[in-house]
């Protein structure tokens, strides 16, 4: 989970050399896919990121993979984009179009979808279909990847109504990403209680506007028994 202030970047390198990236976007720091991402890529030895799985298309999730797609210079590529089908919000359109033009293929995901690299598996459990337009939140791509014995749940900006929702198909996890940067309304205790995590990681703004993470939430992982 890369340092992007109020937004969020997961990096994921599986030992099969496919790199995936979970996001990528801030909505304090500007440019911050210049400023905060590529360095880490770069860093890393990454030049390619061969699955780009955008949760949901909100400014804090997607603003530094519009900077990367609409970069020409191709330090960075993609391969494959993956996003549940939010057709008709401006950011999806705008990150359609610009796939296109850069050659990128640009899929829809939903509940069942899997990528399996050999080391890695990742499959989709939310939303069911087509997401929710209305609520960019809880139309959020919920992702649970297995590695070995390792297991991790990536929840974007759910609220606890889709948590409920998705209860029977939550299995216990290693690592939780909290949902909504660690928002009230989210991460509830019968989802904790269903994916028993040993770690949540949360990704908020120093001093942000919205208060995240919320104490309720950090209260009720703690009392989960989880590490923060």
């Amino acid at each position: 989970m890369l340092d992007v202030g109020q937004g969020e970047c997961i990096l994921i390198e599986s030992p099969s050399g496919t790199n995936y990236m979970i996001d990528c976007g801030s909505s304090d720091i500007s440019d911050v896919f210049s400023k905060r991402v590529e360095g880490s890529l770069k860093y890393r030895g990454i030049s390619r990121i061969d699955y780009f799985i955008l949760s949901h298309p909100d400014s804090d999730h997607v603003s530094g993979l519009l900077e990367l797609t609409e970069d020409e210079s191709g330090k960075i590529s993609i391969e494959t984009i993956l996003t549940p089908d939010f057709k008709g919000n401006d950011k999806f359109e705008e990150l359609a179009e610009l796939a296109e033009l850069r050659g990128i293929s640009f899929e829809s995901i939903c509940r069942g979808a899997i990528i399996d690299d050999g080391y890695i598996l990742m499959e989709c459990i939310s939303p069911a279909e087509d997401p929710l337009r209305s609520d960019t939140n809880e139309g959020s791509a919920v992702l649970y990847l297995e590695f070995g014995r390792f297991k991790a749940l990536f929840t974007g900006d759910i609220g606890s109504e889709t948590e409920k929702k998705i209860l029977p198909f939550i299995k216990n996890c290693d690592l939780l990403k909290a949902a909504h940067h660690g928002s009230g309304y989210s991460s509830s205790e019968s989802f904790l209680s269903e994916a028993d995590p040993e770690a949540v990681i949360i990704s908020a703004g120093v001093d942000n506007i919205f208060g995240h993470p919320h104490a309720e939430t950090i209260e009720r992982i703690k009392k989960s028994g989880a590490d923060i």
